[in-house]
């Protein structure tokens, strides 16, 4: 699992490994107080492109989750 680009401006690319395709995966973006900001379920063919511009520049933890297990991720944006 990768994510780029690290920091971003407004979006995030997750480039899923082979054994996600086809897993049920939802993603989770969450400031680094706890607080929930965003949630998707993409399709997991390759990569998925996250907009994200309506949030705030600062840090945040991307979790993954799959039937295959659990990823996390520190992210930084930038803001607008």
């Amino acid at each position: 699992l990768t994510v780029h680009p690290n920091p971003a401006s407004d979006r995030l690319t997750v480039v899923f490994p082979d054994p996600f395709d086809r897993a049920t995966v939802e993603l989770t973006l969450v400031s680094m107080s706890g607080q929930t900001v965003a949630t998707a379920r993409p399709s997991t063919q390759g990569s998925f492109q996250w907009y994200l511009g309506h949030l705030p520049g600062g840090a945040y933890l991307l979790h993954v989750t799959s039937p295959l297990g659990k990823a996390t991720r520190r992210v930084m944006l930038t803001g607008l």
